[in-house]
């Protein structure tokens, strides 16, 4: 639930699913702030676009989605 407002801005999806939100999602790459591992993923909610970062594992990919999801979900800026 916490990725889809997340990616969306919604807190669920409309009744037909991914599909019926009319877009794909489609997952960038997202350069390291300042070289920093950590730095956390984002994502355009108009376009339904996921910027990622190159974490070198999954575990970090894990955390820092995870975080990204709680603390991003509702802070609605440009990046």
């Amino acid at each position: 639930r916490r990725f889809v407002e997340f990616l969306t801005g919604s807190e669920c999806l409309p009744a037909g699913g991914w599909g019926a939100l009319g877009k794909p999602l489609t997952v960038v790459r997202k350069d390291f702030e300042h070289g920093n591992e950590r730095t956390l993923p984002s994502c355009s909610t108009c376009f339904i676009f996921l910027k990622l970062p190159p974490y070198p594992t999954k575990a970090l990919l894990k955390q820092c989605l995870a975080l990204a999801c709680l603390e991003g979900r509702q802070n609605f800026a440009l990046s």
